[in-house]
């Protein structure tokens, strides 16, 4: 993973990979493009995950309304359904 994350152009070591798959929270933007382009991910690939990334932080700080028709589940399920796969 450090060697294709190199060969894209970026720097990505094996401790800073692991440490951001051992934390509760989202990895930073920089942190996530890098990884997908160490997947073999394109401009494309790495711009979905960034906006799924966005959603996902978006989501945790806001709370839905009661009469907004939508619970939380609902929502969370609407996100995943929208992440990239």
């Amino acid at each position: 993973m450090e060697r294709n994350a190199t060969d894209a152009g970026d720097v990505l070591p094996r401790a800073t990979i692991s440490a951001a798959l051992a934390r509760n929270d989202l990895p930073r933007e920089e942190l996530l493009a890098a990884y997908v382009r160490a997947c073999g991910g394109d401009d494309g690939t790495v711009s979905a995950w960034l906006e799924a990334r966005r959603r996902l932080a978006t989501f945790g700080t806001t709370t839905p309304t009661p009469d907004s028709g939508n619970d939380a589940r609902s929502t969370a399920l609407q996100a995943d359904d929208d992440a990239p796969q």
